[in-house]
């Protein structure tokens, strides 16, 4: 439990103590509804903080949440005069309040997780469509629905059970939940998929299973914030869950920081100023001689330019990515994540030693054929250096042998498993890790974070390595709290390969490592790579245009042109291949040494 949230629970406890003590029915009600968007916006920012993706649609949970509850704690005899068509399994069951909340949640969490299984399946923008879709879906069920909503009519007679304190109780759950998942190791697997999906899928993240869970635990909570909110008015209908309330949830989330879960709660603690103020100013006022006239509308404008300023001057929010815990006077330490641990041990010198085996490889681009039925094996305890002219099919190559890409033809083995096609998750559970041409890290997570998010979504053995092990192997020992956007770029490159290790792999397939180094990170970067073979017993797929690299350290290279493989043969074969250096000069030149 971390001292910021303990602090922010003591906070809203207070709050809602001294207006139960001393103040009147109208400061309860205000107190008591801002608890209740407190959970809300936290409820929401599990979802957009964690995976990026705007929701519009978490209202329409909300209302059937609300309705749902009012149908639940609703006495018998109200149901029967408001709601006669109601089923009778449901027109005579009155629940207890609490019953009905957890009924509600679950009920709603279940709904949820169903809905999520299909949104999982959309990125960006088309996921945030189709929330908008689900908003007006949903409120147009809820209007034609009189069975059990009364249509277009307000549903009353709810009893209004939701005090200052229990508001705040529900609110205080809500935040430590939303804080817990964020830094769980579920949370963090979700964070890196919002930072770079292709890097998440090939660190070993299921990346629609990750968002159908943050979205389930989403929903629930928004469905708690909907049962309070029912039981706090008493009165409510269909438009009370449209876009107004979106617009609001969403301003408030992002004034605070949509990253932050105590953000969230500083957004709704200012939108809700906002708007009191202004609703009191709405009708009209005097300011000495000069009469201001009603300003209908008002509210939504000052939220429009409190949502508008925040997102010129601070686009992250107030609190942007940090937590209350960033701003108290202590130390913070990396938080330790453990691997799931499996018992399968690495193969011993009396073992067959696993391979990488691509069979007949042809990928096309409409008429063009990138790679026309490549056949390359790379074995465990060797440096396969790829090599050729730019254009020849060599990151297509690696992305095709890391499942990252799909292909037209032919097969890829992971020793004796013949793996499916575009599944780089799946690859990463067999054994391959790979780095990318152009960096791929969680730039705004930290250092550590971006090791851990692989080292737990893979499992490995009791003996592998910690995150620390594997950032002094790399050379980043220290920087372990850095954010990893803030490195050098030689420091990138290290923390992209550490990120690989972290998986435990057998093979390590590197897309041109040392491209933009200088001669010195050059030279370490090749001691690595030879103790990752020599000490670790990887099979290292080399991709990079540093030829007098790739010669020094591969035991075999491989090199393509326009798409075929052209040789395979020892470095001092390929050196004085007449075919590799016409390809690279052009004809006239016999060897590569010339």
């Amino acid at each position: 439990m971390r001292l910021g949230n303990i602090t922010l629970a003591l906070i809203l406890l207070a709050i809602a103590t001294t207006a139960t003590v001393f103040g009147s029915t109208a400061m309860n009600n205000t107190v008591s509804y801002f608890f209740i968007l407190v959970v809300l916006v936290v409820a929401l920012g599990i979802y957009v903080g964690n995976t990026g993706i705007v929701s519009f649609g978490h209202p329409a949970f909300m209302a059937i949440a609300a309705y749902l509850t009012a149908i639940l704690v609703m006495p018998a005899a109200r149901k029967s005069a408001l709601l006669p068509n109601l089923p009778d399994f449901l027109s005579t069951f009155s629940a207890p309040p609490l019953l009905g909340i957890v009924i509600t949640v679950f009920v709603v969490g279940l709904i949820g997780a169903g809905i999520g299984l299909a949104i999982s399946r959309l990125n960006g923008a088309s996921a945030t469509i189709a929330t908008l879709g689900l908003l007006i879906v949903a409120h147009s069920l809820l209007v034609g629905g009189t069975t059990f909503t009364r249509g277009a009519q307000a549903l009353y007679g709810i009893p209004k059970l939701v005090s200052p304190i229990s508001a705040a109780i529900g609110a205080i759950i809500t935040i430590f939940v939303a804080d817990w998942f964020k830094h769980s190791r579920w949370g963090l697997a979700a964070r890196a998929v919002r930072e770079d999906e292709a890097a998440a899928a090939a660190s070993g993240i299921s990346i629609k299973r990750n968002r159908t869970i943050v979205f389930c635990l989403s929903i629930a909570f928004t469905a708690l914030g909907g049962a309070m909110f029912a039981l706090h008015l008493g009165v409510f209908s269909p438009k009370e869950f449209y876009f107004t309330l979106t617009f609001s949830l969403l301003a408030m989330l992002i004034v605070g920081g949509a990253s932050s879960t105590a953000g969230a709660v500083v957004g709704v603690a200012v939108i809700t100023m906002i708007t009191e103020v202004l609703r009191q100013a709405e009708p009209g006022f005097s300011l000495g001689p000069i009469q201001i006239p009603a300003l209908f509308g008002l509210t939504t404008i000052g939220i429009s330019v409190a949502l508008i300023l925040t997102l010129y001057r601070r686009p992250e929010g107030i609190f942007g990515l940090k937590e209350l815990d960033d701003f108290l006077p202590f130390d913070i330490k990396p938080r330790v994540y453990k691997r799931s641990v499996i018992n399968t041990p690495r193969p011993t010198a009396s073992q067959t030693p696993k391979s990488i085996r691509v069979q007949s490889l042809t990928k096309r681009y409409g008429g063009v054929t990138a790679l026309d039925a490549v056949s390359i094996d790379l074995q465990q305890g060797e440096i396969l250096g790829l090599i050729g002219p730019n254009g020849s099919g060599k990151s297509t190559f690696l992305s095709c042998a890391s499942g990252i890409q799909r292909f037209d033809e032919g097969e890829v083995w992971v020793h004796d498993t013949q793996m499916a096609q575009g599944n780089p998750v799946a690859y990463a559970h067999n054994g391959v890790a790979r780095t990318f041409q152009n960096i791929r890290l969680f730039a705004r997570l930290s250092v550590a974070e971006n090791v851990s998010a692989a080292m737990v979504s893979v499992p490995g053995p009791a003996n592998s390595p910690t995150v620390a092990d594997i950032l002094t192997r790399v050379g980043l020992d220290g920087m372990a709290l850095r954010t990893a956007s803030t490195l050098s770029y030689g420091q990138q490159r290290r923390l992209e390969i550490a990120r690989a290790l972290a998986i435990c792999p057998d093979f390590l397939l590197l897309d041109e490592p040392a491209a933009g180094m200088n001669s010195t990170e050059t030279d370490d970067l090749a001691a690595l790579i030879m103790s990752l073979r020599d000490e670790n017993g990887l099979g290292i797929l080399l991709v990079d245009h540093d030829l007098p690299m790739i010669l020094r350290l591969s035991n075999r290279v491989a090199v393509l042109n326009e798409g075929k493989l052209i040789a395979l043969a020892s470095p001092e074969h390929i050196r004085e291949n007449p075919e590799v250096a016409a390809a690279y000069f052009g004809e006239g030149q016999s060897t590569l040494s010339e």
